[in-house]
């Protein structure tokens, strides 16, 4: 039988509410969200306050942490 791909959930969220809302409903802390991209807890909390954007390399590490697409948030926003 052949292994299926997990499909990655779309959503129509700006990128700030989103990444709050996917960091919540995974039950984790900005800190924990931080060690994974390798930056401070506060940039974590400047992107869900939308003072700032994730970088380009770590759109990849949180659609994988969070099992969800942020591309169109990303660039919508």
């Amino acid at each position: 039988m052949a292994v299926m791909e997990k499909k990655r959930k779309k959503s129509t969220k700006k990128l700030p509410k989103l990444l709050y809302d996917c960091r919540v409903s995974h039950n984790l802390t900005q800190r924990e969200v931080a060690e994974v991209c390798g930056v401070t807890e506060q940039a974590v909390s400047q992107w869900e306050q939308g003072l700032w954007r994730p970088s380009p390399r770590n759109i990849p590490k949180l659609e994988e942490l969070f099992e969800t697409d942020l591309k169109t948030a990303y660039f919508l926003s």
